[in-house]
């Protein structure tokens, strides 16, 4: 199958302009919207350093001294009477509810050292009609420009309830994405292809796809507001967000060579510097991983202008697995640097939106170029084994040829000690000569198939069995006694005279037997040497015997 990259391109700027299209048109209303269950009260008096002015949520505004600010709202008739949960997001900020200006809700687990976003649903009173609820917001992180979203107000179960079903698909989304991503690196961790960059492929995409599974789980609302793991899920926001460029590097890692792996080993202990030293701090009450997100982009910046000026500057070279790379991680680029940009210019679209539409055309890309790498694999696997099966097959009989007796006797001779007993037979058609004059080589070839088939039936699954030469053909059967050997032997004896042929062909053969359990041998050579030769003795009494009268007519051998 064969990859069109102008397609490919048309793709992917196609779904990004709808994507923005969509975003943007419904990003202004969608904190205005009034469900069933529950109302979002978008209407709101904002107080901030002695000033007032209504407010229509969400609503941006530089605060770079921190100071605490309030918003305020008279509860009227339209509020339904069993709505007295309010659901409320606080970013980076604790906050006090006060109802009709008394202390009702503290919330104030928030510091500098656990920063993040506050998800709470408060139990209000009934009958709210005419109360006024004011919520006072504490800045506990100096971020210059803070954002207060509209609240919900409505029963707890509704709100739960509408919070999952507005997060239902990325939720079953991404928990897909992290499990196939544990499979993958499980897959490229313990399985070896002997396909150039098969398993570092595998394993980059199962940890990014992990990683990123991970990192976006953590924001989804529903999980933030039934568990009560804020600072847990902060660490995995945060750090599974600094360790996504890993994977990417270690894959760029496995297809660049000369200066540009150079410059992808620097990016990448880069990284890895830049992840201890922001996690050391943080522990160390320093700086909180959220104050150092910019740090976070400038690194990022820097990792992918590195990685575009060498695919500029190798681009004579690129091969197909450079070009798989770059179909792959220039979407992840492109869709990063748009949810980077709009992060800094305070937008309502959602933070990290951009970068999951581009974390999921990696993901597609890279999974569509593992599969034809796959593909191409299992086909040479499967010709592979073709080519073995035919070494090792005889191809008229279906039985083992020479190649795989001698091959077994070396591995026997090597564990002959691991068996109980090793048992061997020669057998050698008596009349195949005479046959093939008499009748032709056609009634020949069907002497020695129905000899062939003699052996499968009666030592299936039970002893190896090969054919050797012409008319030759040797059992060995392992852990099997003297005795029990020799009455499956006489079993063979039986089913050849019971096996009628054309022109009443019947099986005559030769055989000789031996076995380790004999004491007489020290290697399976000998043994099978003796075999040989008893089969040999065998054959001499055949031929000593008086064959004037052997009706040929009949050919009874």
């Amino acid at each position: 199958m064969k990859f069109d990259i102008r397609k490919a391109a048309l793709i992917v700027i196609g779904l990004a302009v709808l994507i923005m299209i969509f975003s943007i048109i419904t990003a202004a209303n969608a904190d205005k919207q009034i469900y069933h269950d529950y109302k979002v009260l978008d209407e709101w008096t904002y107080s901030f350093e002695g000033e007032s002015k209504t407010v229509a949520l969400p609503y941006a505004f530089s605060n770079p001294d921190m100071k605490s600010f309030k918003i305020s709202k008279t509860f009227d008739e339209s509020i339904h009477d069993d709505a007295h949960d309010l659901y409320l997001v606080a970013y980076y900020c604790n906050f006090n509810i006060y109802l009709d200006g008394k202390p009702y809700y503290i919330c104030d687990k928030r510091s500098r050292r656990v920063p993040g976003m506050v998800y709470v649903i408060v139990d209000l009173p009934e009958n709210l009609n005419g109360r006024t609820i004011t919520i006072e917001y504490k800045p506990h992180l100096d971020l210059e420009r803070f954002r207060i979203t509209a609240p919900y107000l409505g029963d707890k179960g509704d709100i739960v309830r509408n919070l999952f079903k507005d997060n239902m698909f990325d939720t079953a989304f991404l928990l897909i994405i992290t499990v196939v991503g544990a499979f993958l690196v499980i897959i490229g961790a313990f399985v070896r292809f002997n396909v150039r960059y098969m398993n570092i492929n595998i394993l980059s995409t199962g940890l990014f796809s992990l990683f990123s599974g991970t990192y976006m789980m953590s924001r989804i609302e529903w999980i933030r507001v039934l568990f009560d793991i804020d600072y847990i899920l902060y660490l995995i926001e945060f750090t599974s967000l600094m360790v996504l460029m890993l994977p990417i590097l270690m894959l760029l890692m496995s297809v660049f060579t000369g200066k540009s792996r150079v410059v992808v080993n620097v990016l990448l202990h880069i990284n890895i510097l830049n992840i201890i030293a922001e996690e050391t701090l943080s522990l160390m009450n320093v700086r909180s991983l959220r104050e150092m997100l910019t740090l976070n982009h400038a690194v990022l910046i820097v990792t992918t202008a590195a990685f575009l000026y060498c695919l500029y500057a190798r681009r004579e070279i690129i091969d197909e697995y450079r070009f798989e790379i770059t179909v792959s991680i220039i979407p992840l680029v492109v869709f990063s640097a748009l949810d980077v940009v709009l992060h800094y210019f305070r937008t309502n679209i959602r933070s990290g939106m951009f970068l999951k539409v581009g974390i999921i055309f990696f993901l597609f890309f890279e999974m569509f170029f593992i599969m034809k790498k796959y593909n191409k694999f299992n086909r040479e696997l499967q010709r592979y084994n073709l080519y073995r099966e035919m070494a090792i097959t005889d191809i008229a009989t279906g039985l083992n040829n020479r190649n795989a007796y001698e091959q077994l006797c070396q591995s026997l001779e090597r564990t002959k000690d691991k068996y109980d007993n090793i048992c061997c037979a020669v057998f050698d058609l008596n009349s195949l000569k005479m046959t093939n004059d008499t009748f032709g080589h056609a009634a020949g070839d069907e002497l020695i198939c129905a000899m062939a088939g003699v052996l499968k039936d009666i030592f299936k699954d039970r002893a190896s069995v090969f054919r050797t030469g012409g008319d030759e053909f040797i059992v060995i059967m392992r852990n099997e006694t003297e005795e029990n050997f020799s009455r499956i032997i006489e079993s063979v004896a039986m089913e050849a005279e019971n096996t009628v042929l054309s022109y009443n062909i019947k099986i005559d053969y030769s055989i000789g037997a031996a076995s380790l359990s004999e004491g007489l041998y020290s290697s399976i050579d000998d043994m099978l040497k003796e075999a040989d030769n008893r089969m040999y003795e065998d054959k001499k009494r055949y031929h000593n015997m008086d064959t004037s009268e052997m009706d040929l007519s009949a050919c009874d051998f």
